[in-house]
């Protein structure tokens, strides 16, 4: 059984409320990014940024639904990615990556960047939601 991970906008503190929702990215404009967890996004956050970073769930529940904050800072930077640079940052990703959806990296990297602009150009943050 495959992972469930939906990326989605929201208002800091919303972990609770992002919690609360079955699919999450129906009900808040996000997108379905099935197959990347929390592990990858620390990865993605070390080839953007150049640094490591721990994500740390909202809730400690092993039996899950989990809710991540996107650090800011990767959001902004992801916002920023388009064309040659997009797909350097694909590659790169996709070499740290174990796992991942079934489809190639930049294509899904490629819906993220796009959302982190509509996130930031609302004034929002980012957050993954992860369910078994």
């Amino acid at each position: 059984m495959g992972v469930l991970s939906d990326l989605v906008p929201g208002k800091p503190g919303d972990e609770q409320r992002i919690l609360a929702i079955q699919v999450p990215s129906e009900e808040l404009g996000g997108i379905d990014i099935k197959g990347i967890q929390s592990l990858q996004f620390e990865m993605l956050h070390e080839v953007v940024l150049g640094a490591p970073f721990d994500l740390e769930p909202t809730n400690n529940d092993d039996e899950g639904p989990w809710v991540f904050a996107i650090p800011n800072a990767l959001t902004a930077a992801l916002a920023q990615l388009e064309g040659a640079a997009l797909r350097d940052v694909a590659k790169r990703w996709a070499l740290q990556s174990d796992g991942g959806p079934d489809g190639p990296l930049d294509d899904t990297l490629g819906r993220i960047c796009k959302l982190a602009k509509t996130t930031i150009k609302a004034h929002e943050e980012l957050f993954l939601w992860m369910s078994l």
